[in-house]
């Protein structure tokens, strides 16, 4: 259908539901997305809400679940199979819904007063301890449950604006007529399951059209070749052979059908060599589609900018934002080829996106474009940037576009996959530490155990499957030493601009001369405020802040005067952000990002100050450890940020007791790039390092087949949110503007572990299609239910066929013979 047919087309909608952009797209108000219930096993709640210890009255089922999940929770690795691997994940996800249940009502807040924002207003302002740490992280469009403290009345409000210490919310009719600023209110926040439900529909995708073998590849005889290029978007690609060699291999899709990993440590240009690809391929393949998926909409938006910098048109790109995207975030560079028109979110109907060469959106939100029903060959390309910190299940939704279950194309996988980031940066963020070991270690980083993605005997990577940068472009040579010789074989080279990166060697508060690192020592106390886990150190925000003022006095580097802006400060923990903003605030100095590791991950500053926090060890597993801040990769992402000077703030003595911290403080005491208190470095860390071997579970297990019959990959698959405490027509739809919303009460208040279970289930079909087709069922929601039924008896009709055409064979080979 050409443009002008779409045009007339969309003519005739009515200008409340359609609207067009600059660029002639046709916008609709987007529909909801009624994926199916996943109900957790009643049988497995008990069982993780006691921390997997034996109690009395566990059922059969939940004795399996038991079983499982301690061989998890009790070895390091687990052997992921082709058998085992969609049951592990799905009962990964369970557990993970069930900790983040456990984890919100410890939110929950009794005898809160609320305030209306102004007199007949439907907006109200509720307070909130803790917020600003997260504490509970509350998004937009998320429901907020209140109940009047007397009468004990339900209401739902939906969250419209998260602020510092407080949430703006709106109410439906009956709570407006009812509220009163003298009464007291509970507060309690709904974990929001939404990702967690699009996980599980991939993973049914999966058993439907049997792509399991292809999450465990193995090496092929490839017959794709790479080609020469005349022409290069990003000149410097040209002249970096691992970049080139990754692009040109991408370009000629060379490991398909295995997805193509691209392996980019800090700094090398990870993210320029997949927007290389992207153009190579948009260019010489004008009449293909390619999807680029990442896990956050900030990855998403540094793509697409780059890709405009690069010459592609906007018309050629479509920016698909989740409606719960909040329209102010939104970069005014990409507003054009998005789907954020007028203030609002809206979508491109399907014939539309099918115009588009380039379609980019985060993992979750590229669920809805499985309800668009493309053909599996639509997307020739698809790159997951930052694959290293998305889950495994999260990874599946792309793939769940790129076969089906039609006649010849079961089984296969219809697009070159690329995989792009590093496992040895941050990995995915779980909260429940039985489903971390599983949840928590990536695809991109599982993958790279497979045979096709190791070194071989020289040390030396397939090019055909994998291209490892290891060309540096950030930072100084001493900054990324440490981490380069415990995480990248020793393997990377500093490239960047010398002016840049030399810049600090000169500045006169550095220990050593030319060296610009300094490990600033303090003996300072860990502290709680009452209400918060996390921790701070007050002696090392003074020694922070008084960093800041030094630079910000007019000092220059190489003649540049230092900014707010060039300067970083990272932490660890939430509490010690928190105390560090203040401090900063109260000198007046607003522009200096200050974050958690986990935020600063992908991002780079001319100077990082890190404040490490921690002033006591824990012993565990027979060692000792310096709690989170143990991890390694939380290490690595911390100590590789900074371009021109690092200054690591922190307690010695604490510190040195885990390897990584060892190294480092043994690295500037060698260079005489130590200041603060004094200590001993310990010597003893090959016998440091053994213990930390011996005591740790360092055992591959694998688990019993039988247990896992317990996990039955349909039993999710459900249309209807019983056991919920709202009736449909009385929720609010996350996907439209929910102004107009009446929100009523409720009389019943189930316990949070009451509204895991429903009655409704796939195993029972005539209940799923009495629901479907009353009319009572919303109509998005009949609509996928049919393509999930469809789509079943579609898979049924053609196994049988296959089986009984095999017969016939057999039958016919044995006469003949």
């Amino acid at each position: 259908m050409n443009s002008q047919a779409l045009t007339k087309r969309y003519q005739g909608f009515n200008n409340s539901h359609i609207k067009k952009n600059n660029n002639y797209n046709y916008f609709v108000l987007p529909t909801a997305v009624s994926l199916p219930t996943f109900p957790i096993p009643k049988d497995l709640i008990p069982v993780v809400m006691r921390d997997l210890k034996p109690f009395d009255g566990i059922t059969e089922k939940g004795t399996q679940f038991l079983r499982v999940l301690e061989k998890i929770k009790n070895a390091k690795e687990i052997e992921l199979t082709e058998k085992n691997y969609l049951q592990i994940f799905k009962i990964m996800l369970y557990v993970e819904e069930i900790q983040n249940n456990k984890d919100m009502r410890r939110y929950d807040q009794e005898g809160k007063n609320i305030e209306r924002i102004s007199k007949n207003s439907k907006i109200f302002r509720i307070y909130v301890d803790g917020l600003m740490e997260e504490r509970p992280s509350v998004r937009p469009n998320d429901t907020v449950e209140i109940r009047d403290s007397a009468s004990k009345v339900l209401y739902l409000l939906t969250v419209t604006n998260v602020m510092n210490d407080h949430l703006i919310a709106n109410a439906g009719e009956r709570f407006c007529q009812e509220f009163s600023p003298e009464k007291s209110y509970h507060v309690r926040f709904k974990f929001q399951n939404y990702s967690l439900r699009c996980c599980h529909y991939a993973i049914t995708l999966m058993k439907m059209y049997e792509l399991t073998p292809h999450f465990f590849p193995f090496k092929r005889l490839t017959f794709n070749k790479p080609s020469s290029n005349e022409y290069w978007f990003n000149k410097t690609i040209e002249s970096n052979p691992e970049q080139r060699q990754a692009v040109l291999n991408i370009a000629c899709k060379a490991s398909y059908p295995a997805p193509y990993i691209l392996y980019g440590p800090p700094g090398t240009g990870k993210t320029a060599t997949v927007v290389e690809a992207i153009c190579q391929v948009w260019q010489e393949n004008p009449s293909e589609h390619i999807l680029v998926c990442t896990p956050s909409n900030a990855a998403a938006d540094v793509i697409t900018k780059r890709l405009l910098n690069c010459g592609i048109p906007d018309h050629n790109l479509y920016r698909m934002y989740s409606p719960s995207k909040e329209g102010s975030q939104i970069d005014d560079a990409i507003v054009g080829c998005s789907n954020y028109v007028d203030g609002q979110v809206m979508m491109l109907p399907k014939e539309l996106v099918l115009l588009k060469k380039i379609v980019i959106c985060t993992l979750v939100a590229c669920t809805r474009l499985l309800y668009m029903d493309f053909r599996e060959k639509h997307f020739a390309y698809v790159f997951i940037d930052e694959a290293g910190q998305a889950t495994e299940p999260e990874v599946m939704i792309p793939f769940s576009l790129l076969s089906s279950t039609r006649e010849g194309r079961i089984g296969r996988l219809h697009s070159q996959v690329v995989l792009a980031g590093d496992p040895k940066q941050l990995g995915p963020g779980v909260r429940s530490k039985i489903a971390e070991p599983i949840l928590g270690r990536s695809m991109l980083e599982r993958m790279m155990d497979c045979e096709p993605y190791r070194k071989n005997e020289h040390g030396q990577y397939n090019p055909s499957y994998i291209t490892k940068l290891i060309r540096n472009y950030r930072s100084h040579p001493a900054i990324i030493r440490v981490s380069n010789e415990l995480f990248y074989d020793n393997e990377l080279i500093a490239c960047g601009d010398q002016e840049e990166i030399r810049k600090a060697e000169n500045w006169p508060y550095l220990v050593q001369p030319k060296f610009p690192i300094v490990f600033h020592g303090v003996e300072g106390l860990e502290e709680k405020d009452q209400k918060s886990p996390s921790i701070f150190n007050m002696a090392e925000v003074e020694v922070v802040v008084h960093y800041v003022a030094r630079f910000l006095l007019g000092q220059k580097f190489n003649n540049t005067i230092i900014t707010q802006a060039d300067i970083g400060i990272v932490t660890p923990f939430s509490a010690q952000r928190f105390k560090l903003h203040r401090a900063l605030q109260e000198l007046d100095i607003n522009n200096i990002d200050v974050g958690t590791v986990e935020l600063f991950q992908g991002q780079e500053k001319e100077i990082i100050i890190l404040s490490t926090v921690r002033s006591k060890t824990f012993y565990h597993d027979n060692r000792r450890h310096i709690g989170f801040l143990s991890n390694e990769k939380r290490f690595n992402v911390a100590t590789t940020r900074a371009k021109a000077l690092l200054i690591v703030v922190g307690s010695p003595a604490i510190l040195q007791t885990d390897k990584s911290w060892w190294h480092l403080l043994k690295f500037c005491q060698f260079n005489n790039a130590y200041r603060g208190v004094k200590f001993n470095l310990r010597n003893d860390i090959q016998d440091f390092e053994n213990a930390i071997v011996n005591g740790v579970k360092h055992h591959k297990w694998s688990i019993n087949d039988s247990n896992l019959e317990v996990i039955q990959l349909d039993d999710g698959i459900v249309v209807s949110d019983g056991g919920s405490v709202v009736d449909e027509n009385e929720r609010p739809s996350t996907s439209r503007n929910t102004s107009n919303y009446t929100l009523g009460p409720v009389n019943t208040y189930n316990s949070y572990t009451n509204n895991f279970a429903t009655n409704s289930t796939f195993n029972h079909p005539s209940k799923y299609n009495s629901y479907a087709g009353s009319s009572t069922a919303p109509r998005s929601e009949v609509l996928i239910s049919n393509v999930v039924m469809q789509k079943m008896s579609d898979l049924k009709l053609e196994k049988a066929k296959a089986k009984k055409e095999r017969k016939e064979k057999k039958k016919k080979d044995k006469n003949e013979s």
